[in-house]
């Protein structure tokens, strides 16, 4: 799963807990920094990909998630 965490109107940080916990694996592709982590820490065991990134990084970072690669 991919998660953008700046949605409209809130953060994703109800969703991010829930995948975290469900050991569901997820990247986080965001324009902001790790500061995130602050607010939810289940950020922190997402993989992170900064915007904007190319689909090749993209591909990466979902094969890296699946798999529980860490760079």
């Amino acid at each position: 799963m991919i998660i953008d965490p700046g949605l409209r109107d809130c953060f994703c940080n109800a969703e991010v807990w829930l995948l975290a916990e469900s050991k569901i694996p997820f990247v986080v592709h965001s324009g902001d920094d790790h500061s995130l982590v602050e607010e939810e820490p289940a950020f922190a065991r997402g993989y992170w990909l900064s915007k904007p990134s190319i689909s090749a990084d993209i591909v990466k970072a979902i094969g890296m998630a699946m798999t529980g690669v860490r760079a």
